[in-house]
């Protein structure tokens, strides 16, 4: 972790790595915070590490392990006081976020990876290496919409909370932004496609709460490409 600058790294942390298996290569993957007050890492063997960051100092320490998923975490995304956590067999759990985390919702996956996350409006958008995303309803875990929305592995998904706009980006190498219900309504509209030439995108965000902007990355491009409206 560093400060909000760059400047100065004020804490840092090892994945530890069993003693029987020194070969294996360890990650983490997925982060988001809670509270205000902790930060969340997935890691490659399904643990997610909970940190305690104090309001001022540099006193961070960690809180707690939670070590439900048996396979690896592909992301993490949070409201409020709650998390949401993905891994490499497609399964979801929603997490109550208080002094100790803990399980209140499951939604199996059937195996496909579930790569990326985010939540608004009381719903789970996560998008799949299948090309296929899926909306939840947070507090139920009933499946709402799906969509066929890439040829190929979709790797990142972002919401601008002022409007609703989805982006998305995937191996197909189109970015494209959706229009996401406000209500109960099932219906997402596809709003705007580019592709990126001769590029597998990996990942998306936008540079604004209303979405009038974003910028997209690549495996093997050393710049970021920026769309945003006229």
């Amino acid at each position: 972790m560093f400060e909000q600058d760059g400047s100065v790294m004020i804490f840092w942390h090892s994945v530890s790595q069993p003693q029987e298996n020194k070969s294996f290569s360890y990650f983490a993957r997925g982060i988001c915070s809670t509270l205000n007050r902790f930060i969340c890492v997935g890691t490659c063997t399904g643990s997610i590490l909970v940190f305690d960051v104090p309001p001022q100092g540099t006193a961070v320490k960690l809180h707690e392990t939670l070590d439900h998923h048996k396979v690896g975490i592909t992301d993490l995304a949070s409201v409020l006081d709650k998390m949401v956590s993905a891994d490499e067999d497609g399964n979801i759990t929603v997490w109550q976020c208080d002094e100790t985390s803990r399980q209140i919702a499951e939604i199996r996956g059937s195996g496909t990876p579930c790569m990326s996350l985010a939540l608004w409006n009381g719903f789970i958008t996560a998008a799949y290496s299948s090309g296929h995303i899926r909306i939840f309803d947070l507090a139920l875990g009933i499946l709402k919409t799906e969509i066929c929305a890439h040829s190929r592995c979709v790797n990142s998904l972002d919401i601008a909370s002022e409007t609703g706009l989805l982006l998305s980006v995937g191996e197909d190498s189109f970015v494209r932004v959706w229009v996401l219900p406000k209500d109960s309504a099932n219906k997402v509209e596809l709003l705007f496609q580019s592709p990126v030439s001769d590029s597998q995108l990996c990942g998306g965000r936008f540079l604004d709460e209303s979405g009038q902007s974003f910028g997209v990355s690549g495996y093997d491009l050393a710049e970021i490409v920026v769309f945003g409206k006229k």
